[in-house]
């Protein structure tokens, strides 16, 4: 009768753990963006991107297959460790301490509840444990669920990001999804082949807006027309 246990999954869930394959994956990123970041492409006016490059897909090295794969790969490490303080913390929580550490002799005369009581800790029910600051436990699990927000952010934000630019003029409208009205366009692995087909209008335009307690900007007005609207 099998049991339904497979130890490849012990090994994958053990690896996704270790500390090694996280601070591994975190110089790994280091690295590449501080390369990234002087790669002479990158500076506007810069040359232009060589074939080497451009088959490593280092043109658009942040949203390359591997910094996304990096930053997954990173995410589901800080997972799987968020996963498994989230039990830890939860049992120490409800006063489920481990076997672990060394145990302090006895000392006759000294009643430990009390001194414990005096620097700051709850007395003890029933023999349980005592906390101080009790909901402090649950901060480096916080700090987790922060980062893995944040990697998150980072791989939809790579991945699916579509930018671009187009000329219009006071009263004109265009549609973005006709040919060569966007142009400088920067997107994500994922994001859609072609620009969206939207027709955008320019009501009005204000180059020389003022506004009191704010830096000279501009101001504009425009309209947006989905297909069939």
């Amino acid at each position: 009768m099998s049991s339904g246990y497979d130890p490849r999954v012990s090994r994958l869930w053990k690896l996704l753990r270790s500390p090694r394959l996280a601070l591994g994956v975190l110089a790994f990123l280091a690295v590449y963006g501080g390369l990234a970041a002087w790669y002479p492409w990158q500076r506007p006016g810069g040359p232009r991107v060589p074939a080497w490059a451009l088959a490593l897909h280092l043109d658009r090295p942040f949203s390359s297959p591997v910094f996304l794969g990096a930053a997954l790969l990173l995410f589901l490490s800080t997972a799987a460790c968020t996963w498994d303080r989230t039990l830890r913390v939860a049992a120490l929580f409800r006063g489920r301490v481990r076997p672990y550490g060394f145990q302090l002799p006895v000392r006759p005369g000294i009643d430990a509840a009390a001194f414990l009581a005096a620097q700051g800790f709850s007395r003890p029910r029933s023999g349980g444990a005592c906390f101080r600051a009790r909901a402090a436990l649950w901060g480096g699990w916080v700090l987790h669920l922060g980062l893995l927000s944040l990697m998150a952010g980072v791989v939809a934000q790579q991945g699916w990001h579509d930018g671009g630019a187009f000329e219009i003029a006071e009263g004109e409208s265009v549609r973005l999804a006709a040919p060569g009205t966007v142009f400088g366009r920067d997107r994500g692995p994922f994001a859609p082949s072609a620009p969206p087909d939207l027709g955008i209008g320019l009501l009005a335009f204000d180059p020389f807006l003022h506004q009191r307690g704010y830096a000279p900007d501009r101001a504009s007005r425009i309209r947006v027309e989905p297909p069939g609207t």
